[in-house]
C-alpha cells in the first residue's frame, strides 16, 4: 500500500513578476554569462554565485524597486520564494550589503560592457530580432556625493559636472548612451559626466563594425541614426571609409544649413508633399526637397523639410519675440519723447548712439525709423530780448512698425529643418521616416529615469557606480526585449491582450505587460515525508499564456 503524505505546512507567494523576469534572465543566460567571466577572477567561491546576485538585482529593478539602501530588507522578505524564483538553493543564505558590494566590485573588474553586449547578442539570437538601423543618443544621470580620489579620478569614468540634460547643473553626473533598434536596446555605455556628445558619436563610429557583428546586422542595409551631434566632416568621412550609411540632422548653426534654409525658404511650400502618421495616429504633413550638395569635398544628400504641424507653435513663439522686441524699443522711445536738442548736430549724434543700442541692433522683426523734427519753442522771459521771441529746437521722432514679411519669413524658417545622409540615392521620405525613429531612444531614456528605477545613484565606492549603472542598462535592455517580442508576436497572430480593468490591447505597452504578469500567485505545500508541491492558485489566463509562450517560457518558472 502506497504511503500517504500528510500536509504539515504551506506558504503563499505572489511575486510573479520576479519569477517572470528571472525566467527571462535564464533564457538570456544572464547568470551563466556573468559567472563565466567571474570564475577565473575570484580566489574562492562566494556563498551566492555572482551570476545569481546579478540576476537578483536585475529582477528587483524590473519589479519597480526604487531605493538602494533597502536591498538587504527587500531580499529578506519571508514571502519571497527566493530559491524557486532564482532556481538555486538560497535557503539560509542572506543577501547582504557586503555581498552586493563585493559583487559590484567584481562586476566592474570583469568589464560589464562586454557582459551587456553578450547578453544583448543572446537576446537577438534567442528571439530572432533583426537589426537594420540603430538609433544612438545619450542622457545624463544625477549623482549624489563627492566621488573623488586624490587624483580627482575614479578609474574608467569621471563623475563630473557637465551639460545636464536633467537641468541639474549644480550636481555632478555620469552619462549613459543607448543604441536602440526597433525599440530594443542593442548597445549601451556608461560615460564620464563631461563626455561630449560629438566625441561620443565619433568614438561610436570607430567601434560600429564590432556592434554590427555582435548583432548579426547586414551592413548593406544598415543606417546609423543620431541627432545633430553626429554631424561632422570627420564622422561622414569615417562612415564613407567603412562603407556604412548615416542619417543625422544638420545643426542650424552650420554655415551650409543657413545657406540651404535661406535658399529653400521661398519655394519649400511648393515642393513635394509627404504625410506621416505619428504615434497618436495623427497625420503630419511636410513639404520637402532633396538635393545632393558638397560639404567641403564630401557629397551629402540634404533633405530640407517644412513641417505644417509646427506652424501654430512657431507663430506663438515668434509672436512672443515680436512683443519682447516692441517692449524693449518702447523703453527707448519713451526716453526721447520730450528730450530736446538745441542744434541739429547734437540730434544727429544722438541718432548714431541710438543705432548702436543692443536692442535696436538685435531687432529682427521691426522696422525702426528715426527722424529729426524741427519745432518752435518760445523762450523764457529771462532768455527773451523781444516779446514772443521763439527759437528752433530739434526732437527725435522714432517710428516703429512690425515687418510682416520678416515675421512670416521667420515663421516659415522656424518650421524648417535639414536632414542629411551620406547615402546619395535615398529620397526625403525615407530619410525622414528613419530619422523619426530617434524617438525610440528617448522612450528608453524615460524608462531609465522613471520612478521604477534608481533616480539618483549613490554608492560608497565610485567604481560601483559604473557597475550598478550597467546593471540598470541590462535591466532596461531586457525589458525592451520583452516589449518588442510580445508586441511583434501579437501583431503576427492578431492577438488581443486583456489588461487591468478588462481593457483590450492589440499592442500593449511595457507597463501594461508588467502589470499583466504581476497578478499570479502560487502556494508551496510541505509534506511530512519531506516532499514539496507547488501549485498555481488559478489557471493561467489566455493573456498570461501567450506572453509566456512568446518569451519561450511556461508555468514552470512559477512552480518548477
Amino acid at each position: 500500500m502506497q504511503n500517504q503524505r500528510n500536509i504539515i505546512d504551506f506558504s503563499q507567494h505572489s511575486h510573479s513578476l520576479l519569477n517572470f523576469i528571472a525566467g527571462i534572465c535564464r533564457k538570456l543566460k544572464v547568470d551563466s554569462t556573468i559567472d563565466k567571466y567571474v570564475e577565473n577572477n575570484i580566489g574562492r567561491n562566494p556563498e551566492i554565485n555572482y551570476g545569481t546576485l546579478g540576476t537578483m538585482l536585475i529582477s528587483m529593478f524590473a519589479n519597480g524597486y526604487k531605493s538602494l539602501h533597502e536591498i538587504e530588507e527587500f531580499f529578506s522578505d519571508e514571502s519571497l520564494d527566493l530559491s524557486g524564483i532564482f532556481n538555486v538553493d538560497l535557503a539560509g543564505k542572506r543577501v547582504t550589503d557586503d555581498k552586493l558590494g563585493l559583487f559590484l566590485d567584481k562586476f566592474y573588474e570583469i568589464n560589464p560592457k562586454k557582459i551587456l553586449s553578450e547578453i544583448s547578442a543572446n537576446a537577438i539570437n534567442q528571439y530572432g530580432i533583426k537589426v537594420n538601423t540603430i538609433n544612438f543618443d545619450t542622457t545624463s544621470k544625477v549623482m549624489w556625493g563627492e566621488y573623488e580620489t586624490d587624483e580627482g579620478k575614479i578609474g574608467h569614468i569621471d563623475i563630473d559636472f557637465g551639460h545636464s540634460k536633467q537641468k541639474r547643473n549644480d550636481k555632478k553626473q555620469i552619462k549613459m548612451a543607448l543604441g536602440v533598434a526597433n525599440g530594443v536596446i542593442v548597445d549601451a555605455d556608461v560615460l564620464s559626466g563631461n563626455y561630449d556628445d560629438k566625441t561620443f558619436n565619433s568614438d561610436k563610429i570607430e567601434t560600429l563594425e564590432n556592434i554590427l557583428d555582435n548583432t548579426n546586422t547586414n551592413k548593406d542595409n544598415f543606417y546609423y541614426i543620431a541627432d545633430s551631434a553626429a554631424f561632422s566632416y570627420k564622422n561622414i568621412a569615417a562612415m564613407n571609409m567603412k562603407n556604412l550609411k548615416l542619417i543625422t540632422k544638420m545643426p542650424e548653426t552650420t554655415k551650409l544649413c543657413k545657406e540651404i534654409l535661406n535658399d529653400a525658404i521661398d519655394k519649400i511650400k511648393e515642393c513635394s508633399e509627404l504625410v506621416i502618421t505619428n504615434k497618436q495616429n495623427k497625420d503630419i504633413k511636410y513639404n520637402f526637397i532633396n538635393k545632393v550638395m558638397k560639404y567641403n569635398e564630401l557629397e551629402i544628400n540634404c533633405a530640407t523639410y517644412y513641417s505644417h504641424n509646427l506652424y501654430e507653435t512657431k507663430v506663438k513663439t515668434i509672436s512672443k519675440n515680436v512683443k519682447k522686441e516692441l517692449g524693449a524699443i518702447e523703453k527707448i522711445t519713451k526716453k526721447y519723447n520730450k528730450r530736446e536738442f538745441m542744434c541739429e548736430e547734437d540730434a544727429k549724434k544722438e541718432i548714431q548712439l541710438i543705432s548702436k543700442n543692443k536692442d535696436i541692433k538685435k531687432s529682427k522683426f521691426l522696422d525702426i525709423n528715426i527722424n529729426i523734427v524741427v519745432s518752435k519753442k518760445r523762450l523764457s522771459k529771462k532768455e527773451c530780448v523781444n516779446i514772443n521771441e521763439y527759437t528752433d529746437i530739434y526732437l527725435l521722432q522714432i517710428d516703429v512698425s512690425e515687418n510682416k514679411d520678416k515675421i512670416d519669413r521667420e515663421i516659415t524658417k522656424a518650421c524648417m529643418f535639414v536632414l542629411v545622409s551620406n547615402d546619395l540615392y535615398i529620397d526625403g521620405e525615407f530619410i525622414l521616416k528613419e530619422y523619426k525613429t530617434q524617438s525610440l531612444v528617448e522612450n528608453k531614456f524615460k524608462q531609465l529615469k522613471s520612478s521604477s528605477f534608481v533616480n539618483s545613484l549613490f554608492v560608497k565606492n565610485p567604481k560601483r557606480v559604473e557597475a550598478l549603472s550597467y546593471l540598470l542598462l541590462i535591466t532596461v535592455m531586457i525589458l525592451s526585449v520583452v516589449e518588442y517580442v510580445v508586441r511583434r508576436e501579437m501583431k503576427k497572430e492578431d492577438e488581443t491582450a486583456i489588461g487591468t480593468g478588462r481593457v483590450k490591447m492589440k499592442q500593449p505597452t511595457l507597463l501594461a505587460i508588467i502589470k499583466m504578469m504581476s497578478k499570479l500567485s502560487y502556494k508551496i505545500v510541505y509534506f511530512d515525508d519531506g516532499s514539496v508541491d507547488k501549485k498555481l492558485n488559478r489557471k493561467l489566463s489566455h493573456t498570461e499564456e501567450i506572453i509566456l509562450r512568446y518569451m519561450k517560457l511556461d508555468e514552470s518558472i512559477f512552480i518548477g
